[in-house]
């Protein structure tokens, strides 16, 4: 059985564990690799139980959809006594080159053969494996290396030439930043180098997309005075559950609820910049601080749920975050994010759209205020929220009335069953 590389929910992830070695006996669902993207770190399960015959990557790998990782021999797992019965003998194990590292980097950039080259080609001693091999791969066989009988070409040969290709000096990459290189820092004291998580590199490269979107931030407060006394209210019969219920969980729900109302901002620009892509279902993406950087793992329909189960889930979302353990599908299709600073501090700030959405929700501590009911100054509970937004999607009447009515019903939750 050939396993190869789930849905990540991105285009590309690195392998940066193998967790099983050639031999070991495994069972359906055992963890096979951990890879990171941009998004996360998750683990590649195994759909089957079997003997490992073959791994096809090594540490490092980048790896895509459909790329080959491992040839699991399910036949062989097996209990003793079945193995001591007689069994044909198996066919041979044909070792190939590993064709997940050759598919896991870009493919090689030739230009597509013309109409005379593939005339041309017919001199070329290969079978049509070889040269369906090459096609996909984008290698023209006229420069490939024999090896076989006869100055036949072999795969082999043309996994070896990708593999000279990819491994040939590259020139000096221009900056993509724009910025200029940084000037030398230890002539003004000792210095020293610290590496980022892959998490934190890849992140760089999502967040360069922001330099091309302009992106406006609406702040607006919210009295959540009577909402925090619901919760409190609430708060003890939920944890006798297990549940956490806090006012994130409110939030979600209130932003979901004005997302159906307002759906521009569950929304995204097309590719053409002619039309919207509208999102008919909300799934919210929740940033989680975590000690190798942050991640957005995605809050399913909470539109269509209770707010003690929102609680729940976003309690599970969290903890599987922590410990690494997100899946893909935990990963991908958020349509609107919200980020909460929760109790660190801070009295606002401008939270960064992320693409390919176009608006995102900061949350900052809420902090009792006094407030002037039109006799004397109160003290209210206040919750500052930050709106960033695409301004080529959306403009600031717009972000001002979301922001303002969310502030209203989270003021006032009864609201949300109008």
């Amino acid at each position: 059985m050939d396993i190869k590389t789930p849905d990540l929910g991105v285009d590309k992830a690195e392998v940066i564990e193998i967790l099983v070695a050639i031999g070991d006996e495994i069972s359906e669902g055992q963890s096979l690799f951990v890879v990171e993207s941009s998004k996360a770190s998750v683990e590649i399960p195994s759909p089957a139980a079997g003997v490992i015959q073959q791994i096809k990557v090594k540490l490092g790998d980048v790896v895509s959809e459909d790329v080959l990782l491992l040839i699991l021999d399910a036949a062989e797992a097996v209990s003793d006594a079945e193995s001591k019965s007689v069994q044909p003998a198996p066919e041979p194990v044909v070792e190939s080159p590993p064709v997940a590292t050759v598919a896991s980097t870009p493919p090689v950039k030739t230009e597509p053969l013309a109409a005379t080259s593939r005339v041309d080609l017919t001199n070329v001693y290969a079978g049509p494996a070889v040269r369906q091999t090459a096609r996909q791969l984008g290698v023209d066989l006229r420069e490939v290396q024999a090896s076989g009988v006869h100055q036949r070409i072999l795969k082999e040969d043309v996994y070896a030439f990708v593999k000279q290709r990819l491994s040939e000096p590259k020139a000096s990459t221009p900056i993509t930043n724009g910025l200029p290189p940084l000037p030398k820092m230890d002539k003004w004291g000792e210095l020293h180098h610290e590496p980022l998580s892959r998490l934190q590199q890849a992140a760089i490269q999502h967040l360069s997309l922001n330099m091309y979107m302009p992106q406006v931030t609406q702040f607006e407060q919210a009295d959540i005075t009577e909402l925090e006394v619901l919760r409190q209210q609430l708060k003890d019969d939920a944890k006798k559950s297990g549940v956490s219920l806090t006012v994130l969980a409110f939030i979600a729900k209130a932003v979901a609820h004005l997302l159906l109302q307002q759906p521009r901002f569950n929304s995204h620009l097309a590719d053409d910049s002619q039309q919207l892509i509208v999102r008919d279902e909300v799934h919210l993406g929740i940033a989680v601080a975590t000690p190798d950087g942050l991640i957005v793992p995605v809050l399913r329909h909470p539109d269509r749920k209770g707010i003690r189960q929102i609680a729940e889930e976003l309690q599970q979302l969290g903890q599987k975050a922590r410990e690494q353990k997100l899946t893909p599908a935990d990963l991908s299709g958020a349509s609107f994010t919200i980020s909460s600073l929760g109790n660190l501090g801070g009295t606002g700030f401008t939270p960064l759209v992320n693409w390919p959405q176009v608006a995102i929700l900061g949350i900052s501590p809420a902090t009792m205020q006094p407030v002037w009911d039109g006799g004397q100054f109160v003290p209210r509970l206040l919750l500052p929220l930050s709106l960033s937004y695409d301004h080529r999607v959306i403009n600031g009447a717009d972000a001002a009335g979301f922001a303002a009515q969310l502030a209203r019903l989270l003021a006032d939750l009864r609201h949300l069953l109008l």
